[in-house]
C-alpha cells in the first residue's frame, strides 16, 4: 500500500457496520480521501456468519486480525444495495456536510446516511452498477454519439449549477467521479459524487486537485502566480475538459494547464482556432471551447451561458477533418502530442 496509514481503510472487507445492519463486501475504487466497498443489508439470520463485529470495526488492528482468521462462507446473498464510502473521521466532517447539502438533486450521487463509528466514518451511498464515465470513455460507449453526449453534459451542467447555487464548489470534477445511474443500452443518466476535495469558499488558494482538469489559475504554473482563484471559474474550466475528451473519445486537450506543457503552450498562442486546427471541431464548437478554456477567469463562460449553447450545437466535429488528423496523428505523433492519447491515470491526483 503507498500510504500505510490508509492501510485499515483498504481492509475492511466482510466488515459490519451500523450496529450489524450492513456489511463490507468488495472494494470498488478510493476517492480523495476514502475507500469505497459494495455494502449489502443483513437480516439477524445473516450476521452471525460474519467473524468481524461492529466493534472490530472501530479498532482498525482488530479487525484486520479477524479478517485474516479463516471464517466459515458468507450466506448467499443476491442483492447489492449501497455503495460505503469509508474515510478517517479526521478527514470526512466537510465531505459528508457538503455532500449531505448536495444531495437529493437527480444529478448528485444519493448520500443516505452517514455512520460514525471508532476512528472511521462511512458514507451509505447509491450503488452504481454501469460504473463510471471513465469507463464509459474508455470503451467508447458513446463516441460520436452527439445526443448522448449532449445529454451527459447537460446534466453535469445542472448537477454542477445546483452546487454551486448552495454555494457548495467541487473542485474534482474528473470522468471517475461522474457514476453513471443507467442500465446498458438505456439513454445515459449521470450524477455526481466524491465531494472530498469540495469547499464553501468561493475563492480559494490549495493547489489540490487532478491536474489535467484543473485551470491554469489554480494550477498555478502558467503566467503570473494568483494567490487566489475563483472556484466556480475553475469548476467550469474542468467540465471543459471532460466535454473534449467525450466528444474526442480518445485524448485530453492537454496534459495539464501549464507552461510546461507543450500542447498547452500552443494553444495560449493560438486560442482562436486551436480545437479547429487541431482536432476538427465545428466553428461553433471551437468558438464554445474558446470560451470556456479563456484564460482570463472572469471572462470565463458562465453556466447560465453554457447551456443554451450546448443545446444549440448539432455537429461537434467536422467527421472528415478529424478523421485526417487523428489517422496522421496515430502513425507518427508529433513530440508534443505524445502524451495527448486518452490513458487511465493520465494526470489524475496530486
Amino acid at each position: 500500500m503507498a500510504n500505510d496509514t490508509k492501510f485499515p481503510l483498504y481492509s475492511l472487507q466482510n466488515v459490519l457496520i451500523d450496529s450489524g445492519n450492513l456489511v463490507l463486501g468488495s472494494f470498488l475504487g478510493h476517492g480523495a480521501h476514502g475507500a469505497i466497498y459494495q455494502a449489502t443489508s443483513l437480516q439477524k439470520w445473516q450476521r452471525s456468519s460474519f467473524l468481524v463485529s461492529p466493534s472490530a470495526a472501530a479498532s482498525p488492528v482488530l479487525a484486520i486480525r479477524r479478517l485474516q482468521k479463516k471464517r466459515p462462507p458468507a450466506p448467499s446473498i443476491t442483492k447489492i444495495r449501497y455503495a460505503v464510502k469509508a474515510v478517517f473521521s479526521s478527514a470526512g466532517e466537510t465531505e459528508a456536510h457538503l455532500h449531505s447539502r448536495a444531495s437529493g438533486h437527480r444529478g448528485i450521487l444519493t448520500l443516505h446516511r452517514v455512520i460514525r463509528e471508532g476512528p472511521f466514518m462511512y458514507f451509505v451511498l447509491d450503488l452504481c452498477p454501469s460504473g463510471d464515465l471513465f469507463e464509459a470513455v474508455s470503451r467508447r460507449v458513446y463516441f460520436q454519439n452527439v445526443q448522448a453526449i449532449k445529454s451527459i453534459f447537460l446534466q453535469l451542467i445542472d448537477a454542477v449549477e445546483h452546487c454551486h447555487v448552495l454555494g457548495i464548489f467541487h473542485r474534482d470534477l474528473r470522468l471517475e467521479n461522474i457514476l453513471l445511474k443507467n442500465e446498458v443500452g438505456e439513454p445515459p443518466h449521470i450524477v455526481l459524487s466524491d465531494f472530498g476535495l469540495a469547499t464553501e469558499e468561493i475563492w480559494a488558494r490549495d493547489r489540490t486537485g487532478s491536474q489535467m482538469y484543473m485551470s491554469p489559475e489554480h494550477l498555478g504554473r502558467y503566467g503570473p502566480t494568483i494567490e487566489d482563484y475563483d472556484c466556480a471559474a475553475n469548476d467550469i474550466w474542468a467540465m471543459g475538459v471532460i466535454f473534449v475528451i467525450l466528444i474526442l473519445g480518445n485524448c485530453a486537450p492537454w496534459a495539464m494547464a501549464s507552461d510546461a506543457c507543450p500542447v498547452f503552450h500552443n494553444y495560449t498562442h493560438n486560442t482562436r482556432d486551436f480545437f479547429a486546427r487541431r482536432h476538427g471541431m465545428t466553428v461553433e464548437t471551437n468558438a464554445l471551447m474558446t470560451r470556456i478554456f479563456e484564460l482570463n477567469p472572469p471572462r470565463r463562460i458562465s453556466l447560465t451561458e453554457l447551456r443554451p449553447t450546448i443545446h444549440a450545437l448539432n455537429e461537434f466535429t467536422d467527421i472528415a477533418v478529424q478523421g485526417e488528423h487523428d489517422r496522421a496523428v496515430l502513425s507518427n505523433p508529433p513530440e508534443d502530442e505524445r502524451h495527448r492519447f486518452f490513458q487511465p491515470g493520465l494526470g489524475t491526483g496530486n
